[in-house]
């Protein structure tokens, strides 16, 4: 059983929110970003356009770089602020010691706290150990208080967003903070509204990403509502651009990595969304039967080699020999082991700070002990 956080961390897709575009200054209440910007978005041109697109609706050799975000709703009436508070602690202690980095077991969820001291924890986990006040930026500045302004948000606001940003080549952008930065500019200019945010790096699971706190606030004091597209598709597709315009489009060769890369991957891929479009009645797939978008071979040999790993997870089972059925359901249950594996990683950061927090303990005991003696 995995606690109060399990609770509390809700992928927006399941949630709720409506919400139209802003078409101008004041159509949210919020301030439009800078002309420029906005005419640059307006003139980008959309996803059909980067690739040749088959009868199905599939986008085919799109060679734009490629991120993956996720956007995580709070109620802080709910004990989000407690969870907030935690996390600011977690993101900062690994932008302060990103060498530093240990394995961690799973460990009991949260407590809830009171939503202003909740707040301050939070900002105390995302800063992983290091000062909060030091670790974190926002559009203008870095060395950015982190705690004091997630503490000040949780007494006033009714909740707030989390992201994370992960470009594919993370490591490659070298200026992760001006890549977030250009993003969030651009999320803002479509949206036409100003948000109020704070952010961190991290690069402590092997690809270089960043932790996005998002206040639910508008700048007119209203609550921000994010759009389910949005939500759903466009942020996904600005980071994609953004990356695209920093690094150029990607080779065939590094496109086929990213395709071997998804067939293993224990949540939605890209390749579910294919295989979903060739099934038959009863969500059947015949695999020698299974061909990819303009017959592809190394995106048909993907889309046979995932329908074989989504039959060893237990998603389909085998009617007779090459031929297999996908369980009702199937994608909902991807989506669950998604969410499950979000949580563990999340337990274990906390793991991670808790240990490092009791060494600190026993050492600052120790060095006192010496001292009386």
């Amino acid at each position: 059983m995995l606690g109060p956080l399990s609770r509390l961390a809700r992928p927006l897709d399941a949630d709720r929110l409506e919400g139209r575009f802003g078409s101008g200054p004041g159509a949210d209440g919020g301030t439009s970003a800078p002309a420029p910007l906005s005419r640059r978005l307006a003139q980008r041109a959309p996803i059909t356009r980067h690739a040749k697109v088959t009868r199905r609706g599939e986008a085919v050799s799109d060679l734009r770089q490629r991120a993956t975000v996720k956007v995580h709703y709070f109620d802080h009436a709910r004990g989000g602020a407690s969870a907030l508070k935690a996390h600011t602690r977690y993101l900062a202690r690994d932008a302060a010691s990103r060498e530093d980095l240990t394995q961690g077991a799973e460990t009991p969820a949260l407590e809830i706290e009171p939503p202003v001291a909740g707040a301050r924890a939070h900002a105390d986990y995302l800063a992983r150990g290091g000062p909060p006040e030091s670790v974190f930026y926002d559009r203008d500045a870095e060395g950015i208080d982190g705690g004091t302004r997630a503490e000040a948000w949780a007494k006033s606001d009714k909740r707030h967003f989390r992201i994370i940003l992960a470009p594919e080549e993370g490591e490659r952008l070298r200026d992760l903070t001006g890549y977030t930065r250009e993003v969030m500019a651009r999320a803002e200019a479509e949206l036409g509204t100003r948000f109020s945010w704070v952010a961190v790096n991290h690069h402590d699971t092997g690809h270089a990403h960043t932790h996005i706190i998002l206040r639910g606030r508008r700048a007119n004091g209203q609550d921000l509502i994010l759009p389910r597209d949005f939500i759903r598709h466009r942020l996904r597709e600005i980071a994609r651009d953004v990356a695209t315009d920093w690094l150029g489009r990607r080779t065939p060769e590094q496109e086929r990595e990213a395709l071997d890369r998804e067939v293993t991957r224990h949540r939605p891929t890209r390749l579910d969304r294919m295989l979903e479009a060739r099934m038959s009645e009863g969500r059947m797939i015949h695999l020698g039967r299974l061909q990819g978008p303009g017959n592809d071979p190394h995106l048909s040999a993907a889309l046979r080699a995932r329908a074989k790993e989504l039959l060893r997870l237990g998603l389909a089972r085998e009617v007779r020999r090459g031929k297999l059925q996908f369980e009702t359901g199937w994608q909902d249950r991807l989506k669950a082991m998604e969410l499950h594996l979000d949580i563990r990683k999340q337990l274990m950061a906390q793991r991670q700070v808790a240990q490092q927090a009791e060494r600190e303990r026993l050492a600052r005991g120790l060095s006192k002990g010496s001292l009386e003696r």
